[in-house]
């Protein structure tokens, strides 16, 4: 543990220790900057300055540490661009710089890092004019890449895809642009894969069905604008699926319902057409399902009636297709749903016929929203409680138990 009360800055007399080979400060309010007499401690085998109020550029020096494997420099005020001289650690196998104000591009030196399995520059703030370097490609023993929130741009280099070993990929909120390269599905060993919020366009590569051992595949908030691969079925261990927040066109691939792991599927505001996968239901670890508002503009979005199959998803607790062009009645297998369902939402849709008495099993729902439908009869007054529920004026329901749409009035 730190101490808060500790202050000061580091003394240049700390390179006399010329036989340390481990350096640890941790939580301490010791500001200054990193003496460049940093470089003589060559012995050093471990660098762990972390939580500190250590600011300015990082010494040219620090490249000298030839035998450095864990180097940890989280959560400081260190600044400036990161000297090319940094390649020259060959023995690094941790590289930890988040939370740091480290600006300007990537040196193509870090290359040199060929021995390195842990990557975390998150949450800095390096040039959206520049990218990844391209000498990543060297790094095919690292399993932990990580970029959350640091500033890069450009785009994704092609030569990911030699880093072989890779586990985690976290490229989220930057600024990165361009297709993604197909080259990412040789990267067999992958099991987390963000890019949440950027700007890469163009097609989802069906190269991303190699990638059999994704338990995470987050692509929200990007400009992705083609279908979605059939190749997706192939992910047999993913468990979260975020598509949401792109211009996905087409089909929801049938495909997916072989993802019978998958808990969360995210597919909201994008531009899907077609009809929800009839064999849904075969999806026995689903709990959230959210496709709602890709009806936008002159797309009608997803139509077609609800699959009977939902009645099969036990597990599922969220359920959120409202504002597309849906049609049909309202399933009731969905009645069967009463373990976990909590959110349901089926409004601004084209549904039509009496709402299903077996909707009344639902007893722990907490949000029912079933307004600008064509629907009619009446809400089980089963679930009326702590319920907030939504129903056009063509639905009778128990007095206080719903909000009413779509009433004409009556002078």
């Amino acid at each position: 543990a730190g101490n808060r009360n500790i202050t000061g800055s580091l003394s240049p007399r700390l390179g006399r220790l010329t036989k340390l080979r481990e350096l640890y400060i941790s939580e301490t309010s010791i500001g200054g900057s990193l003496p460049e007499q940093i470089g003589e401690l060559t012995e050093l085998s471990y660098l762990s300055v972390t939580g500190t109020e250590l600011s300015g550029p990082l010494p040219a020096t620090i490249g000298n540490l030839s035998n450095v494997q864990f180097l940890e420099l989280g959560n400081n005020n260190f600044n400036g661009t990161l000297p090319s001289e940094m390649g020259g650690m060959t023995g690094l196998i941790s590289v930890l710089l988040y939370g740091n104000r480290f600006t300007g591009a990537l040196p193509s030196t870090i290359g040199g890092w060929t021995n390195v399995a842990t990557v975390d520059m998150s949450k800095n703030s390096f040039s959206a004019d520049s990218g990844l370097p391209t000498e990543i490609g060297l790094w095919t023993n690292c399993e932990v890449l990580a970029f959350h929130e640091a500033g890069i741009g450009s785009s994704i280099p092609s030569e990911i895809g030699g880093i072989s070993a890779l586990k985690v990929l976290d490229l989220s909120l930057n600024q990165l642009t361009g297709e993604m390269p197909v080259e990412v599905g040789n990267l067999n060993a992958l099991e987390t894969f963000n890019v949440e919020e950027n700007r890469i366009e163009g097609p989802i590569p069906t190269q991303i069905g190699q990638l059999t051992g994704l338990t995470r595949l987050v692509m929200t908030k990007n400009f992705f604008n083609s279908a979605v691969p059939t190749e997706i079925g192939n992910l047999i261990n993913l468990e979260t699926l975020a598509l949401n927040f792109n211009r996905l066109t087409g089909q929801i691939p049938d495909e997916i319902t072989q993802l019978d792991g998958l808990t969360e599927a995210f597919l909201e505001i994008n531009s899907f057409s077609g009809t929800i996968p009839a064999n849904i239901g075969n999806m026995a670890s689903l709990e959230s399902f959210t496709a709602f508002r890709n009806k936008r503009g002159i797309r009608p979005g997803i139509g077609g009636p609800l699959p009977e199959s939902l009645g099969r998803l036990s597990s599922l607790n969220w359920f959120d297709v409202a504002e597309n062009s849906i049609t049909g009645e309202i399933p009731i297998g969905l009645g069967d749903l009463a373990e976990n369902m909590e959110y349901l939402y089926l409004n601004d849709n084209s549904l039509e016929g009496s709402v299903p008495s077996e909707l009344g099993n639902l007893v722990d729902i907490l949000e029912l929203y079933l307004e600008n439908n064509g629907l009619t009869g009446q809400v089980p007054e089963a679930l009326c409680g702590e319920a907030d529920i939504r129903v056009d004026c063509t639905v009778s329901c128990p007095d206080g138990c719903c909000t009413n749409y779509n009433c004409t009035s009556t002078v």
